[in-house]
């Protein structure tokens, strides 16, 4: 974990590319997520919303995938 918040203080871009499985995200990005960007590292909650701490990122691009075109 300290190795990924390291490169996420480093980084001024982040770039998902992942499959949708069962119309979700694979569990594999939800335990990044989870276990990475912790309250106190990656934001904290204050009286008018989420206080954001990455200010260092400046893009952030999300590139998924489907078997098949959604409703089919």
């Amino acid at each position: 974990v300290k190795k990924y918040q390291k490169l996420l203080k480093e980084a001024n871009r982040r770039i998902f590319i992942f499959p949708v499985w069962w119309n979700d995200t694979p569990a594999i990005i939800k335990g990044f997520i989870d276990k990475v960007m912790k309250k106190q590292f990656a934001y904290n909650v204050g009286a008018t919303g989420v206080i954001g701490h990455l200010k260092n990122i400046q893009r952030v691009e999300v590139m998924t995938t489907l078997p098949h075109p959604p409703g089919i």
